[in-house]
């Protein structure tokens, strides 16, 4: 997995590549980037969901979470690459990274 600052998310984004939010649904709700899938890592079929949502193991993809769920990030990411995923992103900053890169960010308000 290679990380990302908020800057190369927004250029990222701005193909149309995936992005899976790991955090809980509940956290989530709270705030999450425009148009990324809700796939919490604590589920207990988070790999096939991903399976799902990035069916091809070649394709690009983001993964994202809040600061606090930094290691869990890295944890979901050696287990997709255990999966044969090759081309993981990942993004831990959180929501001031985001709203300060100009990403489209969706908040309960």
């Amino acid at each position: 997995m290679k990380n990302i600052n908020g800057k190369e998310l927004k250029i990222k984004l701005s193909s149309n590549i995936k992005l899976l939010d790991i955090d809980s649904h509940d956290v989530y709700r709270q705030s999450h980037i425009a148009n990324s899938v809700n796939i919490p890592f604590d589920e207990t079929d988070f790999i096939s969901k991903v399976r799902k949502t990035v069916p091809n193991r070649s394709d690009e993809f983001i993964l994202c979470g809040k600061p606090y769920n930094a290691q869990e990030l890295h944890l979901v990411a050696e287990k997709l690459e255990e999966e044969g995923y090759q081309n993981i992103y990942g993004h831990t900053l959180g929501n001031h990274d985001w709203k300060v890169s100009g990403v489209d960010v969706v908040e309960l308000r």
